[in-house]
């Protein structure tokens, strides 16, 4: 279903606009992780929450987050892309077990390494198009993925989640154009529940572009600023037992890019 609406999108924009602009994106800023990680045996006979600031991987830290952008009139296509891991020491701030795996008992000394891969892209159609201001709707299709490692520092506790997601949600973009001058947003977002799995969803970002060349053969460079704003609310069940894991992650970025 989703892939039969792309390629339909995609036709469209073939049929009806000439060849697309491109803008290609290197982006990076120091990106803060916040939450907390939750683990539940069996019936929930042992629980606890540990935050991610406990866990020592709550310091920003800089990542590389790459963008494409075609543009077919009133079309736009953002495809987007990053992978990082934090890591850092601290003290467990509850007890945490997983079914199979040795506990962490609270106020233990711990290891954390907290990995994560995101690719998303998104499709908008510009239903207020005009010289200055454009704003439609679109819908996002994406891919979530983390690592966690959690390890007593002087002890046998560990707790090890790996999983990932697939997630398609509803989104809008609003654009104001000011010839060297863009301001740009989005924002988008789903809560759904399947099966064992509950999955809230939501991101944002806003941006400010400045041509800052003049244009040769139609291609010109951009300097961009902006602020990025993602959370992520993934609970489900794991050896038998119940995981949650609630993170967000923001913070501002810069940009160069280079539309053609």
């Amino acid at each position: 279903m989703r892939t039969t609406l792309l390629l339909t999108i995609a036709a469209a924009c073939v049929a009806g606009c000439s060849l697309p602009r491109a803008t290609v994106m290197v982006r990076g800023g120091y990106m803060e992780l916040d939450g907390d990680v939750s683990a539940a045996g069996p019936n929930r006979t042992v629980s606890g929450n540990a935050s991610v600031d406990s866990l020592g991987v709550d310091d920003p830290e800089f990542i590389v987050m790459p963008e494409v952008d075609l543009d077919w009139g009133p079309w736009h296509l953002a495809l987007d892309a990053f992978a990082h891991e934090f890591s850092g020491d601290g003290d467990a701030d509850a007890r945490l077990k997983i079914p199979g795996q040795p506990a962490i008992e609270q106020g233990v000394g711990t290891d954390t390494d907290f990995s994560v891969f995101y690719v998303t892209g998104e499709v908008s159609y510009d239903f207020v198009p005009t010289d200055y201001i454009s704003v439609g709707p679109g819908i996002g299709v994406g891919w979530i993925s983390y690592d966690i490692d959690i390890d007593e520092e002087n002890g046998a506790g560990r707790v090890s989640l790996d999983d990932g997601f697939p997630m398609g949600y509803p989104m809008l973009r609003a654009a104001i154009d000011l010839d060297d001058f863009e301001f740009l947003g989005t924002i988008g977002g789903i809560s759904v529940e399947f099966d064992d799995e509950d999955i809230t969803y939501f991101e944002a970002d806003v941006r400010a572009s400045w041509k800052f060349t003049g244009e040769l053969a139609g291609t010109y460079g951009l300097l961009v600023l902006g602020y990025r704003y993602i959370d992520v609310d993934y609970e489900y069940e794991s050896h038998g037992g119940d995981v949650e894991v609630d993170v967000d992650l923001s913070g501002p970025y810069v940009g160069v890019a280079i539309s053609f």
